[in-house]
């Protein structure tokens, strides 16, 4: 029977693939068939896997040998530059005065406080320095002391300033203190009592004595002590007894200057 009409009685001919030959050897042998690479490409392979590794290490030890060393260098300048301004900059520090009374009954005031070694402490009255005697080297505790004659009454200021070893530097003034120098005996006058007064009457029993003497004055009326207000006024009570009443007052002011007075009053029931 001829091809063709084969063909025609077995339609599954057609239908079969064909295989190409190669398919089917990576198909039996599993492997893809081999490249060989070019030995001028592994040469530069090779190199360039050097280069890269390496680079690093080599920065990092031109780091070490060369940065890092001027790094300190200029850290070491810098502070010693720094250091050189602070100690340029650098001033006494201000003297600490022990803080003296706020009012004295005498010319004379006694000014102590402590400043560096060695420095020269000078004392300032009113803003200005009053002589050299009032200049002091202070010892090696740090404590020092002189006297101030300050002449007549009146309120000062007191304040300090040290000069170091060189005379190169001063100080900043020290805080300032407030002294009031009152040579005044202080007075006292009652607004309604007198002595030798006679008192009348049980109402009248606790007595009641007001009247002026120096602002913010100490007052004792036989030891029981009262305060004036800062106009000077003030007010005391006392309980009566029957017949002659002693009545010792003491006035201290601020400055601790002081005067008595003694009245007597008669009190009958």
């Amino acid at each position: 029977m001829p091809d063709r009409a084969k063909s025609r009685l077995n339609p599954t001919a057609r239908s079969t693939p064909i295989t190409p030959r190669s398919s089917s050897r990576l198909h039996k042998s599993g492997n893809f068939p081999s490249r060989s690479i070019p030995t001028g490409q592994k040469k530069a392979l090779i190199v360039q896997t050097v280069i890269f590794v390496s680079a690093p290490i080599l920065m990092g030890i031109m780091f070490a040998i060369f940065v890092i060393p001027f790094l300190i260098k200029v850290t070491g300048y810098a502070k010693m530059s720094q250091t050189t301004s602070q100690s340029s900059a650098l001033v006494p520090q201000s003297p600490i005065l022990n803080a003296p009374p706020t009012h004295i009954a005498t010319t004379q005031l006694t000014i102590s406080g402590f400043a560096e070694p060695n420095h020269t402490v000078i004392i300032l009255v009113n803003d200005k320095e009053i002589s050299s005697d009032h200049s002091l080297v202070v010892p090696s505790s740090g404590e020092f002391s002189t006297e101030l004659n300050l002449s007549t009454e009146g309120e000062y200021t007191i304040s300090a300033y040290s000069i170091d070893p060189e005379s190169k530097q001063n100080s900043p003034s020290s805080p300032k203190f407030s002294v009031t120098v009152d040579l005044t005996t202080p007075t006292i006058s009652f607004s309604d009592l007198t002595n030798r007064q006679e008192i009348v009457g049980r109402d009248n029993q606790t007595l009641t004595i007001s009247g002026t003497t120096k602002p913010q004055a100490k007052i004792y009326l036989n030891d029981r002590l009262s305060r004036a207000d800062a106009e000077g006024k003030f007010n005391l009570r006392l309980e009566l007894t029957e017949g002659d009443n002693v009545l010792n007052f003491v006035v201290e002011d601020e400055a601790g200057n002081k005067m008595t007075e003694q009245l007597t009053v008669r009190f009958t029931p």
